[in-house]
């Protein structure tokens, strides 16, 4: 585990890290404290894009406005403080779709966010949860 940040730093610099950006099986996005949205990785643009249901995703708060419309709210009760502002928040769609939010800031004016599909992981966990209750 220890050789591929070493590998990236050391192979191909910027380009590996974008590689690796890149190829993430989750949705990272860089954003500011109006929600827009400055770099997203193609995961990230799929899910926002889904969730949106149309037009380019440009602003993290208006893709998720239907969702979760109290997340600027949520981010700025978190003052200034540097760290994880929400975590593994999850929320559904119209359709069939579990995804999960978390919110990092990173300094005053920068939050990343990662969001990723988790309908497979809802499903199975409520699955599990409906065999519990049967064997009570």
């Amino acid at each position: 585990m220890t050789g591929l940040p070493l590998q990236l730093a050391t192979d191909g610099g910027d380009e590996s890290l974008l590689q690796f950006l890149y190829l993430m099986p989750i949705g990272v996005a860089e954003f500011s404290a109006d929600g827009t949205i400055s770099m997203m990785n193609p995961m990230v643009a799929q899910h926002l894009q889904r969730i949106q249901g149309q037009g380019r995703c440009t602003n993290l708060f208006v893709a998720l406005q239907r969702h979760v419309p109290d997340l600027a709210q949520r981010i700025a009760e978190g003052g200034t403080r540097v760290g994880l502002l929400i975590d593994r928040m999850q929320f559904g769609t119209l359709g069939t779709r579990v995804y999960s939010l978390s919110v990092v800031r990173v300094d005053v004016g920068r939050m990343m966010a990662v969001v990723e599909d988790v309908t497979a992981r809802a499903a199975a966990e409520e699955r599990f949860r409906v065999l519990l209750e049967s064997q009570v």
